[in-house]
């Protein structure tokens, strides 16, 4: 990496007199032709495939075309070979795919000003691609870590060249589009950025391309910009930490939340060990650690079971005891872990949360209710509710449905590594707060506890996004 804390090129003139004492609070990057030179692979694809049919495509539409979701471009093509959309699109996938495999070509300069910018400033990347393929491009050549946020085609209403993809970067950064600098490399990103009021630089790297910025340069890797980059002030503070420690969390923004209850919101494990304990004391038993370990998570019927094997008593009878033991010991007056209230408090005002446990439902409700916590919560899944409960995912699939979520756009909360595989089965993004002193190793992060300040900054930078 180049050290920008040394001047590179006596280029910075350009910059001055376009900007003059302007320095951007966030910084926002085109992906395709500006940070890899994917835009040039694509290019290749379209025209290898209307090659292979002796077909060409016009200048004027070619141009059109390029920053533009891969839609219009199937439906344009589709329109001029004859063939349906969707088999274009799928024939094309796959050239393409093929050309990736290849290896993914960073464009030069673009890693080195990316941490450049990143160690003073947010950064986040707005691009017309869908976001799984995006993300996993961007991580696999290493980009990732300085990226705050990534805004692709699957997160807004309507793509480049409408302005959307570049106010919900700024949304997302915290920073007005006037503050906010963008680098495109296309006439349809260029007035996507423009459009939204962002400040813009232009690299143009496919030919034809004219886009219109405040600044043009010959390419990311300019010396003058380099050379700029280095005056920036430093603003990254106010941003958390936690967005290091998270990894693709940063980027993954959830729309909802599904959290395990026991252990993790209420402090109801120590009653329930002292609930098993009761039972297999009372039979004559002393259980090692390893039968304790077995008993950890588990739902009302599965504790009955295993308690009935080491007593030698009925489970049906067992249930029962356990109930009507742990429903004393509750009380009216639940204990709740340290910052759970405060973490349901702000996350309540950001995203729809839904409770996962393998508690039945009718004393689910009364745990919750007991502790005041029932009104954060708009889905609640049982081992009542769902066909197999933990450690399938069936519960946290259920929970991410009722809040009108794909799995993959929650988050997940647990304690134990029974839940945590429940969570991970059913693909949600999982953070780990061990209560019982086992690892959670298939968490993506691990906390300490809900009060994690790093965890609250984090969420406290969400957007609002609950339905009214």
């Amino acid at each position: 990496m180049s050290d920008y804390s040394k001047p590179l090129s006596p280029s910075l003139a350009p910059f001055q007199e376009t900007f003059g004492t302007f320095t951007p609070e966030a910084i926002v990057f085109d992906c395709d032709g500006v940070l890899l030179n994917t835009q040039s692979l694509w290019e290749e694809t379209q025209v290898e495939y209307l090659e292979a049919r002796a077909l060409a495509m016009s200048e004027d539409r070619r141009r059109w075309l390029v920053g533009r979701d891969v839609i219009d471009v199937v439906v344009a093509i589709a329109e001029l070979t004859g063939e349906k959309p969707e088999e274009v699109g799928e024939a094309l996938k796959k050239i393409y795919f093929a050309k990736l495999a290849e290896g993914i070509p960073v464009l030069p300069g673009a890693a080195e000003l990316l941490e450049a910018a990143s160690s003073r400033i947010p950064v986040a990347v707005a691009s017309n691609s869908n976001r799984t393929p995006l993300v996993s491009e961007l991580a696999d050549v290493g980009l990732l870590p300085y990226i705050d946020h990534v805004v692709s085609l699957d997160d807004v209403p309507n793509p480049k060249p409408d302005p959307d993809i570049y106010l919900r970067a700024c949304e997302l950064l915290g920073v007005a589009p006037e503050r906010t600098l963008a680098i495109e490399d296309s006439e349809t990103g260029a007035k996507a950025a423009s459009m939204a009021g962002c400040r813009l630089i232009v690299a143009p790297t496919i030919p034809g391309q004219q886009p219109e910025g405040e600044l043009e340069i010959e390419a990311i890797g300019d010396a003058g910009l380099r050379e700029w980059v280095a005056t920036w002030p430093d603003r990254r503070e106010g941003y958390s930490p936690v967005y290091n420690t998270l990894g693709l969390v940063r980027h993954e923004i959830p729309e909802a939340i599904v959290t395990d209850c026991d252990g993790l919101l209420l402090d109801t494990e120590a009653l329930w060990t002292e609930t098993q304990l009761k039972v297999l004391y009372d039979a004559g038993v002393s259980p090692s650690e390893e039968d304790l370990g077995t008993l950890m998570g588990t739902t009302l019927e599965q504790t009955a079971e295993i308690l009935g094997d080491m007593t030698g008593q009925d489970p049906v009878h067992v249930q029962k005891l356990v109930t009507d033991d742990f429903q004393a010991r509750l009380g009216s007056h639940v204990p709740v872990m340290p910052g759970a209230r405060e973490f349901l408090e702000l996350a309540s005002t950001k995203v729809p949360i839904a409770v996962a446990s393998n508690s039945w439902q009718e004393i689910l409700e009364k745990k919750l209710t007991g502790a005041g916590l029932i009104g954060y919560f708009e889905s609640l899944q049982s081992a009542s509710t769902v066909g197999n409960p933990k450690p399938a995912p069936d519960m946290y699939e259920a929970g991410a449905k009722a809040l009108g979520s794909e799995p993959s756009r929650c988050l997940a909360f647990e304690d134990s590594p029974l839940g945590a595989r429940a969570a991970k089965a059913a693909g949600l993004t999982l953070i780990g707060i061990p209560s019982t002193g086992q690892p959670i190793d298939v968490a993506d992060v691990t906390l300490s506890s809900l009060s994690d300040p790093d965890l609250l900054a984090w969420v406290k930078s969400w957007p609002n996004r609950k339905q009214d």
